[in-house]
């Protein structure tokens, strides 16, 4: 799960400043647990600490993830979206960011009860 950017990365709110950095230092982490065989897949979160960012700097940030995991030797897929709230202008926007294009699964939790949920 990655969800919080190092200081050395620069930060903008709190997204890496530095996609190419970015790129290089999740090319590394992929391909190093993939030596070791234990990595399934990456989740890319939308922290809560991140104040709930807007879509359209989110979706940057997943295509620069989306793009070094299309290129490791993991083949590993990239979860996206990862919303815990039922936000539609974000989801709208995040998808004519081109979310969708660039992840295959995306990710929708709650921490309420499922028997809370409504029809």
């Amino acid at each position: 799960m990655f969800h919080d950017a190092p200081a050395w990365l620069g930060h903008v709110a709190k997204y890496p400043d530095n996609l190419v950095a970015t790129a290089q230092a999740w090319q590394e982490i992929s391909r190093h647990w993939h030596e070791h065989g234990v990595f399934g897949s990456l989740e890319r979160t939308r922290h809560l600490l991140w104040r709930q960012p807007a879509a359209d700097q989110y979706v940057p940030l997943v295509k620069t993830l989306a793009w070094v995991q299309q290129r490791a030797p993991s083949g590993m897929p990239l979860v996206g979206g990862v919303l815990a709230h039922d936000n539609p202008k974000f989801m709208d926007c995040a998808a004519a960011n081109g979310l969708l294009e660039c992840v295959p699964v995306a990710s929708f939790h709650t921490y309420g009860q499922a028997s809370a949920w409504k029809n």
